[in-house]
């Protein structure tokens, strides 16, 4: 359905599940459940995100959901040029069916490439960002660095994990064939 929608060219939000244990929702998503559902929404082209609480006398559900939640906004500001800039997103390749990647530009004069793993397994990826760059990619939020090197990045991620890596802005010249 994101998918869908985000075909129209629109602006859209995700109303993200921060509910469950009634009626017929047996629980509450899982923090990483949240997180995949923020984050394919933004990778689909979303633009921002709420949360839909079904029955507020006994909130918060689960204080650990709510926690992420917290982190999943402050991680949507740190993104919030690339998202708002009106910028095409760079689409990127995975040979992974279960890794999703975009590119977005970033305020800071750099990109980020933003990946998802949507299978509750860790797993390899590789993932081609369309541009013939080399630099070392700081993975935000996890005090490490990866290689971009010809425009591939390889790297490790998380079940129902995240990574966004911020890459410099490449030279003129260099610039991606594959801005959607």
């Amino acid at each position: 359905m994101v998918t869908k929608v985000s075909l129209v060219g629109k602006p859209f939000f995700l109303i993200g599940q921060a509910f469950g244990g009634g009626e017929q929702w047996e629980r509450v998503p899982t923090p990483k459940e949240i997180r995949v559902m923020i984050y394919y929404s933004i990778l689909a082209g979303g633009t921002g995100f709420i949360y839909f609480v079904f029955s507020p006398w006994d909130f918060p559900y689960s204080t650990s959901l709510w926690s992420e939640c917290r982190t999943l906004a402050l991680e949507a500001l740190d993104l919030s040029a690339g998202l708002l800039s009106g910028i095409p997103h760079i689409k990127v390749t995975t040979d992974n069916p279960s890794v999703i990647a975009r590119v977005f530009t970033s305020r800071l004069n750099t990109y980020d490439l933003v990946v998802l793993n949507t299978a509750n397994i860790p797993t390899f990826y590789k993932a081609d960002v369309g541009m013939d760059v080399t630099y070392t990619g700081e993975v935000r939020y996890e005090s490490r660095q990866v290689q971009v090197e010809n425009g591939l990045v390889r790297d490790l991620i998380g079940a129902y994990s995240t990574a966004i890596i911020r890459f410099p802005t490449p030279k003129i010249g260099t610039l991606p064939n594959n801005i959607l």
